[in-house]
């Protein structure tokens, strides 16, 4: 999940989230090491924030996320100016 501010946090308390998905990469593929992977997310809402939630589910190892970054694509690989944001990640709670 992103990690908010209090003020974003307090704001989202505001908007209920809307639920969305995105088809996740197919297992079975090739293995991935020291590469860069990009998915264009095409939702069916607008909103000013997003909620990210990475799984490992079906892996067999652990899973290593060196950087993740959110932005909004205008055509092909092209990011619109200024809407590229680090993400951050807080550990979920404990079961």
């Amino acid at each position: 999940m992103l990690a908010a501010s209090a003020t974003a946090a307090a704001d989202a308390a505001e908007q209920p989230w809307v639920g969305g998905w995105e088809a996740s990469m197919t297992a079975g593929g090739p293995s991935l090491s020291d590469q860069t992977v990009r998915m264009a997310v095409h939702t069916n809402v607008a909103g000013r924030k997003v909620r990210l939630r990475l799984s490992n589910a079906y892996g067999s190892a652990p899973l290593v996320i060196g950087a993740v970054n959110v932005a909004v694509r205008t055509s092909g690989g092209s990011l619109a100016a200024r809407t590229r944001h680090k993400v951050t990640f807080r550990a979920p709670p404990e079961r």
